[in-house]
């Protein structure tokens, strides 16, 4: 087996490919990681995108301030995705309420952005379409 093919013989999407050598690389890929946020940091470019995404998003970068320290100060509890009971992240539906959230995993919070959950607090299989 050469690396592109997987133990049924079938092949590997590069994508694939990626995720399996990041896995079989862990220690690796973190140390490469690391360096190329340190050279980044040295060349001020996280920092200069940073302030950006601060300038052109004020609201947001204020409600997740405000979360983060009502989590850090005891007033407000993280819990467990809504969806699956794995470990959250916060969903800000209205960032004018800051205190507001859906706590999601990375995965559900990834897919909200794409097929918003319905009431019952599972994903919506099939999104509706406008014919």
């Amino acid at each position: 087996m050469n690396g592109t093919e997987t133990e049924l013989g079938g092949t590997l999407t590069p994508t694939e490919r990626t995720q399996a050598w990041r896995k079989a690389n862990r220690e690796r890929y973190l140390a490469y990681q690391r360096e190329y946020q340190r050279r980044r940091r040295a060349a001020g470019l996280n920092a200069d995108a940073e302030r950006e995404y601060r300038t052109r998003n004020p609201e947001k970068v204020a409600a997740r301030m405000a979360l983060n320290n009502a989590v850090r100060d005891g007033k407000l509890e993280r819990l467990p995705c809504e969806v699956c009971d794995a470990p959250s992240e916060a969903h800000h539906e209205d960032y004018s309420k800051p205190l507001e959230v859906r706590w999601l995993c990375p995965q559900h919070h990834r897919e909200i952005h794409h097929h918003p959950l319905d009431s019952g607090g599972t994903l919506d299989e099939t999104p509706e379409t406008e014919e």
